[in-house]
This record gives structure tokens, sequence and C-alpha cells, in this order.
């Protein structure tokens, strides 16, 4: 696994095997994960997750969240999915959600200003940029900053409303 997907952990859960990876990849980890299943005979999950930035491991808090609102079911889950589910059924799940995910992120306030305006300008970075006085490849990195410390992509519609709910928890 490590020579396909890069750094991984894997766990165990009963008759689960558990594959989390952190590098983004030239593939479609769903894909793979999907043929594993089916040739081995055996359940695979795969999570791409946010990096966690804790002293004691907050991994299976963030698994046991998956397995709350995403039971049962073997695939690939992003991370929208997971807050997603959890937005729409229990608001204190998402606020633990927002403090594992945008940890490092709101550590920067200038990242909350980019997020914002990148939704006041329709997600588009030339009118943020001209909008919050940031050069758009300053934008750029900041962006792909957040992408790699949440593995939430601004860019995409999906990622982006995630990103911009959670960031609105109080």
């Amino acid at each position: 696994m490590e020579e396909l997907l890069g750094k991984v952990d894997i766990a165990y859960d009963k008759d689960n095997i558990i594959i989390c990876y952190f590098e983004d990849l030239d593939f479609k980890v769903s894909d793979v994960v999907m043929s594993l299943s089916d040739d081995l005979g055996m359940a695979f999950s795969a999570y791409k997750l946010p990096k966690l930035y804790t002293k004691d491991n907050k991994f299976l808090s963030l698994y046991n969240l998956y397995n709350k609102y995403l039971p049962n079911m073997n695939g690939f889950f992003s991370t929208s999915d997971l807050i997603n589910e959890a937005l729409s059924k229990d608001i204190n799940d998402a606020k633990e959600l927002k403090g594992l995910i945008l940890n490092k992120i709101l550590d920067d306030p200038m990242n909350e200003v980019l997020i914002r305006g990148m939704f006041d300008n329709d997600l588009n970075v030339l009118k943020t940029s001209k909008s919050i006085y940031m050069h758009r490849n300053t934008i750029n990195n900041k962006i792909n900053n957040i992408e790699k410390e949440t593995n939430l992509n601004i860019s995409k519609f999906k990622d982006a409303v995630s990103l911009y709910i959670l960031l609105n928890i109080k």
C-alpha cells in the first residue's frame, strides 16, 4: 500500500481494513479502493485526512465520527462528506470537527479573510485579490496551503461550502 499511496496508516476495525493517506495522488483513490475490495473480497475504506496537530492522537476521534455519520459504508470518504453529514445531524460534532480540521488554519487571520473573500467574490481568485488587497499568487499559495492542511479545496464547490460553513460555526 505504501508503494501505491505513499505514507499511509493502516488500521483494522472488526472486518474492515482502514487506509488513511495524507498525500495528493495522480489517480482516483476511490477506484483503487473499490478494485481492491472486489479483487480481494475484503472491505476496504480509504480516508484522505486533514493534518491533525494535537499531542494526543485525534485520529480515533475523527474515525469515530466517520463511523457515526457514514456507517457500514465501504469505499472512499472525503472530509467534506463527513462535515456535511455532521452539520446536518449534530452541531456539537460539527464543532469538534472545526477544532480538528481548522486547527492551524485559524492561527493565521488572513486565511479567514481569504476564505470569506473567496465566497464574497463567487470563488473568483482575481476578484478576491482586488477586494482583499492581496496578490493573486499569494492567494493561490494560501489556497494550496489550506488544502494541504484541511484536505478541503476551496476551488471545488462541495469542499468550499463545507469549509465556509465550518468556519462559521460558533
